[in-house]
């Protein structure tokens, strides 16, 4: 029979690539990313001030620099079409300064605009999805300027369909710990691969494994 840590410990699939930040892909090979733009695989940072700095670190990913009024973004898009997911409820999670922060929201149909939905994790971190009229979708960590003054570090993060979290548990001590292990490095980098290939003197940037821009 199960016991209840082991029913703590059931694993969704994660619709996000390349989530678990302690140790990222990260082909471009920077540690640091400043201002707006591409920055570890599959994720770009939408910062409005163009000073704003993505650092990783051994305890994960932080920002730094001095927030405007306006939102600032670290994106994904996801490769699915948003009608997937009409009516059903999502769920975000990120594990960050050793506490998980998770926040739910109900997908709703919405056409030929710009539509995107806050659910809220924290005062200090927030989660949003947004969709285009051409079918596509992205998930947002809204992080704030709160984050940026207590040096926060994002060690992992999810997105999953259901109710409940599943990214991490509490140990018997009251830890925060993955349910799942880090992913296995060579298929991460072969999921980015899809999006991004460093080859030899260039960068690609990829759509589905189809060359779109050359840097």
């Amino acid at each position: 029979m199960d016991t209840k840590a082991d029913l703590a410990q059931i694993s969704n699939p994660n619709l996000l690539d390349n989530w678990y930040f302690v140790d990222p892909i990260n082909q471009r090979g920077q540690t640091e990313y400043t201002g707006r733009g591409y920055t570890i695989d599959r994720w770009k940072n939408e910062a409005i001030n163009t000073s704003t700095i993505l650092s990783i670190t051994p305890n994960g990913l932080t920002f730094s620099g001095q927030l405007d009024e306006s939102d600032h973004f670290f994106s994904q898009w996801i490769d699915r079409k948003p009608d997937i997911f009409y009516g059903k409820t999502l769920t975000g999670s990120v594990l960050m300064d050793g506490q998980l922060y998770t926040g739910t929201v109900i997908v709703k149909p919405q056409y030929n605009v710009w539509e995107g939905s806050n659910f809220y994790a924290s005062g200090k971190i927030r989660f949003s999805f947004q969709m285009t009229n051409d079918n596509l979708f992205r998930f947002l960590i809204i992080y704030s300027q709160d984050m940026i003054t207590n040096h926060s570090s994002i060690a992992a993060c999810k997105l999953e369909l259901g109710s409940v979290q599943t990214l991490a548990h509490q140990d018997t001590d009251g830890n925060w710990v993955l349910n799942d292990p880090p992913p296995n490095k060579a298929l991460e980098l072969a999921k980015c691969q899809r999006y991004y290939y460093r080859g030899k003197g260039w960068h690609y940037l990829l759509k589905n494994g189809v060359r779109t821009a050359r840097r």
